[in-house]
């Protein structure tokens, strides 16, 4: 599923089961692009800058202990898409997470990349 596809409904996971996130660019075939998960981290709202947040994702690395050692970069820089797994997690008072990161965008020839904000 990618951000312009809508769900009918809320997705629904139960806390400890397995979640699978994977972001790429829309409509990018190139397979010299690569993309890099700078920052990822989760709010109870689908605002980014909201002041309850959980880091996921810091300096394209995983942060230590977080989602009780479950999480587990599979491909972060390597390819069009960038992978990321682990147990599901909820905030004590609320019903939703969001997920937002800002992504790195390079092409497999290139050092330097333009840093996107994603949600």
């Amino acid at each position: 599923m990618s951000s312009k596809d809508r769900l009918k409904e809320a997705l629904r996971l139960k806390e400890g089961e397995l979640l699978n996130v994977g972001v790429s660019l829309l409509d990018v075939t190139d397979p010299n692009v690569r993309v890099t998960l700078q920052e990822c981290w989760a709010t109870p709202e689908s605002s980014p800058g909201h002041d309850l947040r959980h880091d996921l994702i810091n300096d394209a690395c995983g942060v230590p202990g977080v989602l009780d050692n479950t999480l587990d970069i599979v491909s972060n820089g390597d390819s069009r898409m960038a992978k990321w797994h682990g147990s599901v997690f909820k905030f004590v008072g609320y019903e939703n997470v969001w997920l937002h990161c800002n992504i790195k965008v390079c092409f497999a020839d290139q050092d330097k990349g333009s840093k996107i904000k994603k949600r």
